[in-house]
């Protein structure tokens, strides 16, 4: 059965400068997403100034912070009120499978453990919303879309 929704994520660092991204999509299958339209997309730096408004853990700019800062921003877009509806299946997708391991608490950050924190707590809200019918699924390479809203960031 074709998800109502997939999220794909993507972080990343260059020269310094980290940034995370996502996409919300509805209408594909989940896999390859062909037929797929965007709902919602998001992007960002990492914020690592802690009093800064966006600042929700990180201590340095790297490409682990990247990812797991959107995953993060996905999930707090996707518990919003207008968001997807609690009864809606739906399918995140991340290349890191460092971020999805600490999102569903497989692992344990040993480095900006505040940051990996809120990536946890987001899960369990959006569990706790979605019950079982939100999944993750490691997906090697992003869609180009999402590359593009990605690159637009920290280029």
């Amino acid at each position: 059965m074709a998800p109502d929704w997939t999220a794909y994520t993507d972080g990343g660092c260059k020269d310094e400068l980290a940034g995370w991204g996502y996409v919300l999509t509805e209408g594909g299958d989940g896999v390859e997403d062909v037929q797929a339209r965007v709902l919602d997309e998001g992007y960002g730096p990492v914020v690592v100034e802690e009093g800064h408004p966006a600042y929700i853990g990180a201590t340095r700019p790297t490409n682990n912070t990247g990812e797991l800062s959107a995953v993060a921003e996905l999930m707090r877009a996707l518990l919003e009120e207008q968001a997807m509806p609690p009864e809606s299946n739906g399918v995140i997708r991340t290349d890191s499978e460092i971020a999805a391991a600490i999102m569903t608490g497989r692992a344990i950050a040993k480095e900006n453990t505040q940051l990996a924190g809120t990536v946890r707590a987001l899960w369990q809200r959006l569990r706790a919303r979605h019950g079982k019918r939100v999944l993750w699924r490691h997906v090697k390479l992003a869609p180009d879309l999402l590359d593009c809203v990605f690159r637009c960031q920290i280029i």
